[in-house]
């Protein structure tokens, strides 16, 4: 589900700064660059700067996506990513 709680795919290209450790967890920039669906276009574009915390093979990010007037409105995104 998308921040207008409507079935939404996504498909985004994640780049991410070197890292820099702070105490236990290496933290990094990040820009997400792609396209999602469910936003009354086939394909919208996607922009979503953030930044991580990873702790061993356990990421925590944070990212943000700004309002867009008639689209969205401010929409954070926070995920766990675990490796395998």
């Amino acid at each position: 589900m998308n921040s207008l709680n409507k079935p939404a795919m996504y498909l985004v290209r994640e780049l991410e700064s070197r890292g820099i450790q702070v105490g236990p967890a290496e933290m990094k920039a990040i820009l997400s660059l792609g396209g999602v669906t469910g936003y009354g276009k086939p394909i919208t574009p996607v922009l979503m700067p953030g930044i991580s915390a990873g702790f061993g093979d356990s990421t925590l990010a944070l990212g943000a996506v700004p309002p867009i007037k008639g689209v969205t409105p401010l929409t954070l995104a926070l995920q766990m990513r675990q490796r395998f």
